[in-house]
């Protein structure tokens, strides 16, 4: 959030890699979990990553990766670790890891955002989508009204949007985080598109002051697109 640090997540290698901006300097990698990862978010103080892996998700605090790359003479940091280790060379991450639902071991983690304050995180998969607190983890509110699984989710101002393949919910920060559908199935304008016939999203971004939507899609139209 304060333009300083990039971060991206690995399939393949179960990594995520940390570094600077604009420079490119790469600071080192994390590797919290063993699977693949769905999703990263930021917290707004950019200290910590939240990460999901499909069925787990985590926080990844970045203090000990930073402090190790100056203490390594400003060499990268890389893990040396074995599957189930919880240390590395050069101490270069902490993190907590808990389930994303202790009431079902096969719900998904995909999709994961962070409240402006960075006192509560929006995570979701499957049909579900859950409201934690930060930095325990412990769900708060678990809602399940959206149409199809979740795939994406952001979270500016007062504003909370949640998007599976079909379907676009909006929802107000706070009192039971009520939620309205702006889109669902096939819309109305498109004459030639059956009810069957979906766009198939496949991501989601609010603008900063909450009053503005941009989705991308695959399916019938294969666009992106700006929502008021």
């Amino acid at each position: 959030p304060d333009g300083t640090m990039w971060a991206f997540a690995s399939r393949g290698f179960g990594e995520i890699w940390v570094g600077y901006w604009p420079t490119g300097e790469v600071i080192g990698n994390l590797k919290p979990s063993f699977d693949d990862y769905a999703g990263i978010s930021w917290s707004p103080d950019s200290q910590t990553l939240f990460w999901t892996d499909n069925r787990d998700c985590g926080l990844a605090e970045l203090a000990n990766l930073t402090e190790s790359y100056v203490l390594n003479g400003n060499v990268s940091v890389i893990p040396r670790t074995k599957r189930g280790a919880r240390t590395q060379r050069g101490a270069s991450r902490t993190f907590e890891r808990f389930s994303s639902n202790p009431y079902a071991s096969s719900t998904q983690s995909i999709a994961t955002a962070w409240s402006p304050d960075g006192d509560l995180l929006l995570e979701g998969g499957g049909r579900a989508v859950r409201i934690r607190s930060m930095p325990d983890g412990k769900i708060t509110h678990t809602l399940e009204d959206q149409h199809g699984s979740v795939i994406g989710v952001d979270w500016k101002g007062s504003t909370i949007v949640t998007v599976s393949a079909e379907s676009i919910m909006i929802r107000a920060a706070g009192n039971g985080y009520a939620g309205r559908p702006l889109f669902v199935g096939c819309p109305a304008e498109l004459a030639a598109c059956s009810r069957g016939a979906v766009l198939d999203f496949t991501s989601v971004s609010l603008s900063p002051d909450g009053m503005h939507l941009a989705t991308s899609s695959k399916g019938y139209v294969g666009e992106v697109a700006v929502w008021e």
